[in-house]
């Protein structure tokens, strides 16, 4: 069975839609499997829509995919903290430009649901793996077991992950440090690929033969956050 995995979302709803469109396609009605890789709200217009897809409607608007895994990136770890009774320091944070928080209020209807998402998105799993790969938002920590890893970590890190070259235990599928083109290395592969900024929306597409994808889709984004 194939592994269809998307980058970084930040509610670009139409873009996230037409690449679900491009991988259902590319499955050509094979059973398939989805990752989701987090960081599905901020900065981008349309996060109420997103969350609503992922949360609701994606199991029956895609029956192709049998499995659906969405992990959690630290965007909804942001979200949740704000909407969640954190302190006040924490909600101006989240809805600073540079977070981008203010976008996804705007998006929603009305503070229940949005709480009520956040509530959800809260629940979400940090990594996934199988037989080859290690899915997490942002990286892991170099020198450590997979099964040790700690969640900040695995929301959060950048540096010293994306400078390290040896391999790890299994192929790392991540997102959260946006880059213009997928940064393929021997021991990780990066899909955030700016798609709120102007870039483009990725997915990978793996099998059960070898690390590394096997094809790369993408959807040009048409408008930013």
């Amino acid at each position: 069975m194939r592994t269809y995995v998307t980058g970084d979302i930040h509610g670009c709803f139409q873009e996230f839609v037409e690449l679900l469109d491009l991988c259902s396609a590319h499955a050509a009605g094979k059973p398939a499997r989805l990752i989701t890789l987090g960081d599905y709200v901020d900065r981008g217009l349309d996060s109420f829509r997103v969350v609503r897809l992922i949360r609701h409607r994606l199991r029956s608007a895609y029956p192709g995919f049998t499995s659906i895994i969405n992990l959690k990136g630290n965007h909804e770890v942001m979200m949740a903290q704000a909407a969640l009774g954190g302190e006040r320091s924490v909600k101006e944070n989240w809805v600073s430009p540079d977070t981008g928080g203010d976008a996804t209020v705007e998006s929603y209807p009305n503070l229940e649901l949005l709480r009520d998402d956040a509530a959800w998105l809260a629940e979400l799993p940090t990594s996934y793996e199988d037989e080859l790969r290690y899915y997490v938002h942002a990286g892991i920590r170099p020198g450590v077991r997979l099964k040790d890893q700690n969640d900040d970590d695995k929301l959060w890190i950048r540096r010293l992950f994306l400078n390290h070259k040896t391999p790890h235990e299994k192929y790392i599928v991540h997102g959260h440090t946006p880059v213009l083109n997928t940064d393929a290395q021997d021991n990780r592969i990066n899909l955030d690929t700016a798609a709120v900024y102007g870039g483009r929306l990725t997915a990978a597409v793996f099998d059960c033969l070898q690390p590394k994808p096997i094809a790369i889709l993408q959807v040009k984004a048409t408008r930013t956050g």
